[in-house]
């Protein structure tokens, strides 16, 4: 999780296991008191949405989520020089 407080611009990254509810996520969103909660736009496809996505948008239906496509750089082949 990456987050980012505009006032003092730090990012902060975490890294942490949780469990399959979400709980240490949930708590820590609620921490943060997020304004913006950015996904990749894979885990909120319309019938594909990730346990994680439900999650976070039933408990914090005051945040503005936002649906992000991550656009990953073409694979060079062998041959390109």
């Amino acid at each position: 999780m990456a987050s980012i407080d505009l006032t003092d611009p730090v990012l902060v990254l975490s890294q942490f296991s949780d469990t399959q509810t979400y709980v240490k996520t949930v708590t820590r969103l609620r921490i943060l008191s997020p304004v913006e909660i950015v996904f990749p736009s894979t885990m909120c496809d319309g019938g594909n949405m990730s346990k994680l996505f439900k999650v976070v948008n039933e408990n914090f239906q005051v945040c503005r989520l936002i649906r992000q496509l991550l656009l990953l750089p073409a694979k060079r082949s062998v041959n390109e020089h």
